[in-house]
């Protein structure tokens, strides 16, 4: 478990890269329950002037349709525009609460790569009542501070002009490295490390560097993987070696599960994120 002011820390830097200008990371779950500390929080968004969308939101509100009333009342028709018929930052509140139906609806928004986000407050008291897996999967941040909010808070350094995310340079290693990451602590979806390399370059591009350098990557591995992660990869001072395998199987050379995956500085990133994990 990480200590409740680092925490907030990494809470304050992820809130700092969502408002990156153009680092489409598609929004974030904020895990808190309604209060002082949680208005804070939703404070550090206001750049992105973010629009309400409640769980019960219909269809015709959501996509657009007739406007009876109006439409009665002008004696021609009049439609309502969909509430994404533009790039828009949204805010579903209660997000517990939404249904598959409406989940499905908007992460086909956020799939459409038209530039949204959402931003899910999840106030679940309980460990079942939380926001759709199908929406906390495209968000790039799952931001839950423990304990209570430092004084001075937030801490996050603030850029007077970060660089453009999109001209932010990365190579083959590092998405190699990031990949590989993903692999080794259990995150089968390709979202993870995609949603982790738009992160280091966000974080590259608010400290003002043209490439993504080690401290990019590790934020982001701290910042994107370690409520996705399924499972703690083994020390390899404890690990069981394998069986020999028979003398007449095929050979597998080459072949390997995810914890042989060699990263560059690998212990170092896998100890980062495995310090973060839940208990």
């Amino acid at each position: 478990m990480s200590a409740p002011d680092t925490s907030w820390d990494r809470a304050a830097l992820a809130l700092r890269l969502l408002c990156v200008p153009n680092a489409d990371l598609t929004g974030a779950v904020i895990r808190m329950r309604a209060g002082p500390a949680r208005d804070r929080v939703l404070a550090e968004l206001d750049p992105l002037d973010l629009r309400k969308i409640h769980p019960t939101i219909t269809d015709d509100q959501l996509f657009g349709g007739l406007d009876l009333a109006a439409t009665l009342g002008a004696s021609q028709v009049i439609e309502n525009k969909s509430f994404f018929h533009r790039k828009c930052n949204a805010l579903l509140t209660m997000a517990e609460r939404c249904g598959s139906d409406l989940a499905a609806k908007l992460a086909q928004q956020l799939d459409a790569g038209a530039g949204h986000m959402i931003v899910a407050l999840d106030e679940g008291a309980e460990p079942d009542e939380q926001a759709p897996a199908a929406l906390v999967e495209r968000f790039a941040f799952c931001i839950e501070p423990e304990g209570r909010m430092p004084e001075g808070w937030p801490s996050a350094p603030q850029a007077t002009r970060p660089l453009d995310p999109a001209t932010v340079t990365t190579t083959a290693s590092d998405i190699e490295t990031l990949t590989g990451l993903a692999a080794v602590f259990g995150i089968d979806s390709l979202r993870a490390p995609s949603l982790a390399l738009r992160v280091a370059r966000a974080h590259a591009a608010l400290h003002g560097r043209g490439a993504v350098g080690e401290e990019d990557l590790n934020a982001a591995a701290e910042l994107a993987f370690p409520h996705r992660a399924t499972r703690v990869p083994q020390d390899p001072d404890t690990a069981q070696e394998p069986p020999a395998p028979p003398e007449d199987a095929p050979d597998d050379e080459g072949a390997g599960d995810s914890d042989s995956f060699e990263l560059p500085d690998g212990d170092m990133l896998v100890e980062a994120v495995r310090a973060l994990l839940p208990a």
